[in-house]
């Protein structure tokens, strides 16, 4: 999924995926995300449909991503 994502950012075109509950679409979507952000130097806004999710990826999933280890990215995201 996360490549699928990085494509679609690339190619500024659309993406429509389904995965059931608990499978890491959180992350399937904040790594490319960021990843584009930071090397590209724009912002990216990330709606989410819950509460409840935006919670989790606040508070657990852009938390775990800014593990240095578990980057991918040349910088940080400010």
């Amino acid at each position: 999924m996360a490549e699928a994502v990085d494509t679609a950012i690339r190619t500024e075109e659309h993406l429509l995926v389904q995965a059931g509950t608990g499978t890491g679409k959180s992350l399937g979507y904040l790594v490319p995300a960021v990843r584009h952000a930071v090397l590209a130097d724009e912002r990216v806004v990330v709606s989410t449909a819950t509460l409840a999710l935006q919670r989790q990826v606040m508070t657990r999933d852009l938390p775990w991503w800014r593990t240095p280890s578990r980057r991918s990215c040349p910088a940080r995201p400010r």
